[in-house]
């Protein structure tokens, strides 16, 4: 509590006499003068809520999940219970997990928080592990860098309204748009439909490019594609290919078409200058580059 505080009003025949709490006295006042002894009950309601706000502080259960299924309003409507948050696993990273348990600790930013009650908060929603605790220090400084927790002393934290902000964008996200992220290493890309296009292969040279593809071994995608380009610019007379054409040799060899056939060739392009443009737009025929470097495999494999 503040220092308490003492002031004498009148108005008309009224007297008043407000004693308390400095920022609840300063409040009820500016109400009178605006507003006259009409809105005094706000002021009333305003004292009440202020009292409560203190007892939860003093009594230290702010902290905690509510059984979960409670919603809290706010300004920005009402946030979901901390279970739903858990079970369509909104945040992103392990540093939002800590702002949002923040959100929930603190009361939207009315209170205080501890590093303690963030771990009470990880072990009630049941996602504290040995690697969430080893890094736990190291996210809360992160949180600290960001601006979304500021420290009031060596042990208690605030919400900055930075920090509420982001929390509120958090909650926002739906489960569409925080799906799973791929596996390390594993490339997502939009699927295309390709087709399947005549190479004018009789069923010798079928099996000789399929002998001849499976000779090299372990391949890239890249790689994949410029093999069968050669193949056919040698074999088939097809001097220029696009991801239609090689999709079709991929299908030829029994090979897996499951990744971005398209930007293989043109990464090999641009990249690797294996790949020159083509005379049709979309197309690309084999660089000298690319010969080069498919006689480095082949040496390679021997």
């Amino acid at each position: 509590m503040g220092d308490n505080f003492k002031l004498h009003i009148s108005i008309g025949n009224a007297n008043i006499e407000l004693e308390g709490d400095g920022p609840l006295v300063h409040t009820i006042f500016n109400e009178l003068r605006e507003h006259g002894l009409g809105n005094l009950s706000y002021a009333e309601s305003v004292q009440g809520d202020l009292k409560q706000g203190e007892d939860k502080k003093n009594d230290g259960s702010n902290c905690g999940t509510d059984n979960g299924d409670a919603l809290k309003q706010s300004a920005n409507g009402p946030l979901p219970s901390i279970r739903e948050v858990v079970m369509k696993n909104l945040p992103k990273k392990e540093v939002e997990w800590l702002l949002i348990y923040a959100m929930y600790c603190s009361e939207q930013g009315e209170n205080s928080f501890t590093a303690a009650d963030l771990r009470k908060m990880y072990r009630e929603s049941n996602r504290w592990t040995d690697a969430r605790r080893k890094n736990f220090a190291a996210n809360i400084k992160q949180a600290v860098n960001a601006g979304w927790f500021s420290a009031v002393n060596s042990e208690d934290y605030r919400l900055s309204e930075t920090g509420k902000a982001a929390a509120f964008d958090i909650l926002k996200r739906s489960v569409e748009t925080n799906q799973q992220k791929s596996k390390k290493g594993q490339r997502t890309y939009t699927k295309v439909n390709y087709q399947m296009v005549e190479l004018n292969l009789d069923q010798n040279s079928r099996d000789e490019l399929k002998k001849y593809f499976e000779s090299f071994g372990k391949t890239n995608n890249i790689e994949k594609a410029l093999i069968l380009a050669d193949w056919l610019k040698n074999n088939a007379s097809i001097g220029e290919v696009n991801e239609h054409i090689v999709y079709s040799a991929l299908r030829t060899v029994g090979q897996s078409t499951s990744f971005d056939i398209k930007a293989a060739i043109s990464n090999g392009s641009n990249r690797n200058s294996y790949f020159v443009a083509g005379e049709k737009p979309g197309y690309y025929k084999v660089h000298h580059i690319g010969e080069d470097h498919i006689r480095d495999l082949a040496r390679k494999k021997e």
